[in-house]
């Protein structure tokens, strides 16, 4: 995985990604997706993604109300992806 996201050489030395992936206290792959976040100034949206992502899915669907709660999330819906649907569900939750 070190490998996968260039933390470490083929001659097994740490990398400057690696250096910066060991301060953050997460799995390898959420840090790389935060530093690259960081880099393109889209930190915000991508911080609350990788909240989600190491939590509980934010969207229940109570028993025998599967399709009211799927309406419900549809109108958060933003793109085809359930990942940009969290930071959107949260800032219109957020901003009411």
């Amino acid at each position: 995985m070190l490998y996968q996201v260039r933390a470490l050489t083929p001659a097994e030395d740490i990398t400057p990604m690696g250096r910066l992936l060991s301060k953050l206290p997460t799995d390898v792959h959420l840090g790389k997706f935060l530093l690259i976040a960081a880099l393109f100034r889209c930190l915000d949206p991508a911080l609350t993604i990788a909240a989600a992502l190491n939590s509980k899915s934010p969207f229940l669907s109570p028993l025998g109300l599967e399709a009211e709660a799927e309406r419900a999330k549809a109108t958060f819906r933003s793109g085809i992806s359930s990942h940009p649907t969290v930071p959107s569900t949260y800032a219109e939750c957020c901003n009411r």
